[in-house]
């Protein structure tokens, strides 16, 4: 199967190659062959003697040409699709996994032939195997054909000949389904890589633009957290655990900012857990209160933030661990107005998805 799909895409290259040869739009096909390990997490390797696994992908990406003055700070970032073919190991327990992401690249430093980059990911994936406590009991991590994939990777492109680059660096993937089924612990892995990106079509003429001064300064925010999770027992449903959350930070830097805050939670699975356990539950067991900080990375509207939280009121009752920890993906609507989508864990154990509104002063 692996050599097929291997087949396929050499036969695809030529094509887009043969292609850019014409007028064509400006734009970049990347070619990358990956061969890593899965972490050896969660027991899942316990019963499973190979490991290696190998990945086959195709991407299309284009790049922004200063259409803003966020694009000469980070270098001129590239986006686009990519679609990608993974051979897990174990194929009767773990299976193989078809997915598309859309990704996002920030050059952290260029010159004319060399680019260290760091790119992100986030997709779908169809993975062929998932637990069945009868026909797949060893697949311990992975609960749904349907899963999320994420992926970060730190590489560097070096310019071959004319629009030819090589493509090396390292990867690290999760999939998971974010908790809509069970089991849910998720496959981590890493790999190295290598490939090749075509460019074709005319260069892009980049625009450059006036950098106003940075200007440090203090926002006070709250953020309303409209979270679900979901419990296989005692009942297959989702219960809804809203937050809300103070927040004080500090734009230190153009591109990153700190700060801390403060969060009240309600949990509604605290009751079905507790009762499920045999333990006893009071109204008051599903009221948490925690303390973050947090660091933000800034692209014009866009945000990205890692938060680490620890629970100043916890109930000894109420099965929680006492740090969690958040991912924030978040969208300036307008200067005080934001969208946000966060995932609330415990290290890797997602437990929450926590879509929320936020108002800035």
């Amino acid at each position: 199967m692996f050599k097929k799909w291997g087949i396929s895409v050499f036969l695809f290259t030529c094509a887009i190659v043969c292609y850019s040869q014409i007028e064509t739009p400006k734009i970049k096909v990347a070619t990358t062959y990956f061969g890593g390990n899965i972490l050896p997490e969660f027991g899942l390797l316990d019963s499973i003697n190979e490991t290696f696994l190998r990945t086959i992908e195709v991407s299309l990406m284009t790049k922004t040409f200063g259409k803003t003055y966020w694009n000469d700070i980070y270098n001129y970032p590239e986006y686009g699709l990519a679609v990608f073919y993974t051979y897990l190991g174990e194929k009767n327990v773990l299976g193989q996994v078809f997915g598309i992401d859309y990704f996002f690249k920030l050059n952290l430093l260029a010159s004319k032939k060399t680019k260290f980059y760091i790119r992100s990911g986030v997709g779908v994936n169809y993975t062929s195997k998932k637990y069945d406590p009868i026909d797949n009991p060893l697949n311990v991590s992975i609960g749904s054909n349907i899963n999320a994939h994420f992926n970060v990777r730190l590489g560097v492109n070096q310019k071959l000949i004319n629009n030819i680059h090589l493509n090396i660096g390292g990867s690290f993937d999760h999939l998971s389904n974010a908790t809509t089924q069970f089991p849910n612990l998720g496959v981590n892995y890493v790999s190295i890589y290598g490939g090749l990106i075509y460019g074709f079509g005319d260069p892009f003429q980049k625009v450059m633009n006036d950098i106003p001064e940075h200007q440090q300064k203090f926002n006070l925010s709250v953020t309303s957290f409209f979270g679900l999770r979901h419990l296989q027992y005692p009942s297959d449903k989702y219960y809804a655990v809203p937050s809300l959350s103070l927040d004080l930070s500090h734009q230190t830097f153009r591109l990153i900012h700190f700060g801390i805050g403060l969060d009240g939670f309600y949990d509604g699975s605290v009751k079905p857990r507790n009762l499920f356990k045999g333990t006893q539950f009071e109204e008051g067991h599903a009221f948490l209160l925690g303390f973050h900080f947090n660091q933000t990375l800034v692209y014009n509207k866009f945000s990205f933030t890692l938060q680490e939280g620890f629970y100043l009121i916890k109930h000894p009752e109420v099965d929680e661990k006492k740090m969690y920890n958040r991912v924030i993906f978040n969208y300036d609507i307008s200067k005080n107005i934001s969208l946000k989508m966060a995932l609330r864990s415990y290290l890797h154990d997602l437990r929450y998805l926590e879509p929320g509104l936020s108002f800035k002063w």
